[in-house]
């Protein structure tokens, strides 16, 4: 038993080599991915800044705390956003998952790994930027201090990846039986730049916005991080948001497991 997971480790460890092979054999690509990733949230800093103007407070929100929000949205979706949907559409359709299913390796496990490796450099990115803000722009980024809100942001961090890989391994498994994933992807992009506040703190919205995103998972991949982050929620509230988003991966995961045995069952091996 023992000796079955530790080759079904190294089975998924080559994988993550040969991808990061691939990623840097491409470094332009790559470099345009993360830059893409990060400068949509590092422009909104800049023009909350002129919208305080004299202001020091804007809804309980001061001028540090605004530039942090959006650099920590930054951070999560240069680490937690997933985008393996069209990677999965383009395997089931031009029938390159026909190679996978016949490895003895599991065909959302390998993509997992394929989003988990992009993301491993996303952190280093991560870590030099933080590294340059704290020596270049000190009084407007603010770190936290309290080693349980630094625990509990890590753990908001790890399921927000989660419930966004879930649901864009979702949109990608669709293909199975729709082909074309534009319709799906383009409106999870909506739904989540409006309700996991990437725009704006959801405390911004209106009221029926809000209580509309209090229904929805995406709250919990950009806005509760930050939230957390900035220590805006207590040891209660912060443990509350942790455990939601856990129900939400479960719920995720049965009905995405669910969905995968269907497709293979109806799958008709496309590019055999």
């Amino acid at each position: 038993m023992l000796l079955y997971e530790i080759m079904a480790i190294r089975k998924y460890f080559f994988i993550t080599k040969l991808y990061f092979e691939r990623l840097f054999a491409y470094r332009a690509r790559l470099l345009v991915w993360q830059s893409r990733d990060l400068l949509s949230f590092l422009i909104f800093p800049f023009i909350w800044l002129t919208i305080y103007g004299e202001r020091t407070d804007i809804l309980g929100y001061s001028k540090h705390d605004m530039v942090t929000y959006y650099i920590v949205a930054a951070v999560v979706n240069l680490i937690a956003m997933s985008y393996i949907a069209r990677v999965t559409q383009q395997a089931i359709n031009r029938g390159d998952i026909n190679g996978i299913l016949a490895r003895p390796v599991s065909f959302l496990w390998y993509q997992t790994t394929q989003a988990v490796s992009y993301k491993l450099l996303g952190c280093v990115t991560i870590a030099f930027i933080v590294l340059g803000l704290k020596l270049f722009w000190p009084q407007l980024f603010v770190l936290p201090t309290d080693p349980l809100q630094i625990l509990f942001f890590l753990v908001s961090l790890f399921l927000a990846f989660v419930l966004s890989h879930l649901i864009m391994l979702g949109i990608g498994v669709s293909a199975f039986w729709f082909g074309e994933i534009n319709a799906l992807d383009q409106s999870h992009d909506i739904l989540r730049t409006v309700f996991a506040g990437q725009i704006a703190p959801l405390t911004f919205y209106p009221q029926f916005v809000q209580t509309v995103g209090n229904f929805l998972p995406f709250k919990f991949m950009s806005y509760v991080p930050a939230q957390i982050y900035l220590g805006r929620m207590n040891v209660v509230e912060s443990l509350q948001a942790i455990l939601l988003a856990g129900i939400w991966v479960a719920v995720l995961w049965i009905f995405l497991s669910v969905m995968y045995k269907r497709a293979l069952r109806q799958y008709e091996g496309v590019g055999i």
